[in-house]
């Protein structure tokens, strides 16, 4: 119940934010509770899950986000010794100059909020996870989305004898 609760509190919160049908949320997260939200929360809003490799570097990183057309990246810190939001910043230096409200980057245009599970001053074109859930809260009238050809997750190859493929 909770679970349920926490999920449609984010769906109702990326609602907020614009995020419905037929957009795609990059989750780059290690194995966390945050992840399931997210998985479940896109699924009410009609939305995909892109999966994201945590061991990913920089360039794969840029080519999957784009590839994908993301609206949102939700992410961590840091895991594995990778600094995530550093490296989000090489792909999208806008992340360190920009407010959320003025974020437009130039190399992913898709790229409308970046998300990360904690506040950071450095980047302040990020939103909080608690920031983008904390509006939905109490808020249980999602409905799940309904059209069976939707597609709920993108997987991508490993690309190692071309560049990754992204999979429905």
């Amino acid at each position: 119940e909770e679970l349920l609760a926490e999920s449609k509190a984010l769906a109702h919160g990326l609602a907020d934010l614009g995020i419905g049908p037929d957009d795609k949320i990059a989750v780059w997260l290690s194995n966390r509770p945050e992840w399931l939200k997210a998985q479940l929360a896109a699924s009410y809003l009609g939305a995909a899950v892109v999966a994201v490799n945590t061991r990913y570097r920089t360039h794969e990183l840029e080519y999957m986000m784009t590839n994908s057309s993301c609206s949102v990246l939700l992410t961590e810190e840091a895991f594995l010794g990778n600094q995530y939001l550093k490296m989000v910043a090489d792909v999208v230096p806008e992340i360190e100059t920009a407010t959320p409200e003025e974020f437009a980057p130039d190399s992913v245009p898709s790229l409308e909020h970046v998300i990360a599970l904690d506040s950071h001053d450095d980047f302040p074109a990020v939103r909080t996870y608690e920031d983008v859930q904390e509006p939905g809260r109490g808020r249980v009238d999602v409905s799940p989305a309904t059209d069976a050809e939707t597609p709920a997750c993108v997987f991508y190859t490993s690309g190692t004898t071309s560049d990754p493929k992204g999979v429905l």
